[in-house]
């Protein structure tokens, strides 16, 4: 089913993974769910239906599904996400042993972690009642909760020394030469001084102390929309984010999240500030964030920009497509707004 036009440009939200932009096209019938609840020995199909009743949209698809066992998730990864579906049954087998409250992933009869149907590879978890973080305001409460979840899981990667093996590891170095070769940085650094200032600044970062950088197991992308809130507990999905990266990251990510779902100011700052409690953390490692937030939100500029580019050619000029380039332009100058006040939202 298509997304409802907006009436309004300007009452769309800046996320750029705003549900109403998301044309894409599932065929999630009745016989490809009923061979995944098969294939995971999850019971007999009872009923099922594709997520609804949010603003967020995924990169993979989601079918929630109810059986003669009861509810289950099932996500549908692209083909080639085979590696990134093997890692991320490893992690939660981890975490689920260790008590962790995230959703169980399912295997197969032969210890299979998916299903391919339809050109999509298929993986069940269990269902875990919630709301998304997105569609709450954050309290004291919740923020205790998210950091509170925060600290378990950062805990329960720490001590497995196996970790570093099969987690993805991109170091600082290997993010600037990342952000140097993607399309539109020479463009972009013409336009925005911003992000010519916040890249000295972040290397300089790194030359003064790169010990601070030394990497660690952590959720790379923790955003509003992958944490669920449910009986004053915060539970952290897709795992398959966790990568080895700056002990920071996971709090990087989420306030870049929080800035996009404007969030106030005066909210993130108790965020930081409970983390870095939390996980009693000395405030050396404010300049990491600092730089990791910068790094974060400069990928997301060029990402944007390379939407723009990807939509202004060619392109009938619908009303959806108009919003959506609005949207672009909103994000795009958010963006560059944020990346001027970074040392305002990291104070303890």
């Amino acid at each position: 089913m298509k997304p409802r036009l907006p009436t309004s440009t300007s009452k769309i939200h800046t996320g750029l993974d705003d549900i109403r932009f998301d044309t894409r096209n599932f065929p999630a019938d009745t016989a490809m769910i009923a061979a995944a609840c098969d294939f995971f020995s999850i019971g007999d199909l009872r009923r099922h239906e594709n997520e609804k009743n949010t603003a967020v949209s995924h990169s993979n698809f989601i079918t929630w599904v109810t059986t003669s066992r009861g509810n289950y998730i099932l996500k549908f990864y692209p083909a080639h996400a085979r590696h990134d579906i093997l890692r991320e049954m490893t992690l939660n087998r981890l975490l689920t042993r260790r008590r962790f409250p995230t959703p169980r992933m399912h295997a197969s009869r032969t210890h299979q972690a998916f299903i391919a149907v339809n050109g999509y590879l298929a993986v069940c978890f269990d269902f875990m009642a919630g709301t998304p973080a997105c569609q709450q305001r954050l309290n004291d409460t919740t923020i205790r909760a998210v950091n509170h979840s925060i600290l378990q899981l950062n805990l329960a990667l720490t001590p497995n020394l196996q970790l570093p093996r099969i987690l993805k590891n991109e170091t600082f170095l290997e993010k600037i030469r990342a952000l140097r070769q993607s399309p539109g940085f020479k463009k972009a650094i013409q336009n925005q001084p911003v992000i010519v200032a916040s890249l000295e600044q972040s290397s300089a970062t790194y030359a003064k102390d790169r010990s601070l950088f030394i990497p660690r197991p952590r959720h790379t992308n923790i955003s509003l929309s992958n944490i669920l809130l449910h009986n004053r507990m915060a539970r952290i999905l897709d795992l398959s984010h966790v990568h080895m990266d700056v002990e920071v990251v996971d709090l990087s990510s989420l306030v870049i999240s929080c800035l996009f779902f404007h969030t106030p100011s005066s909210i993130i700052t108790k965020l930081v500030r409970g983390y870095f409690k939390s996980q009693d953390m000395e405030h050396s490692k404010l300049a990491v964030l600092t730089t990791s937030i910068r790094l974060g939100l400069i990928k997301e500029y060029l990402k944007t920009d390379t939407q723009e580019h990807a939509h202004r050619v060619g392109a009938e000029k619908t009303s959806l497509l108009k919003a959506y380039r609005h949207q672009i332009k909103t994000r795009k100058a958010l963006i560059v707004h944020c990346l001027k006040r970074v040392p305002q939202l990291c104070r303890l």
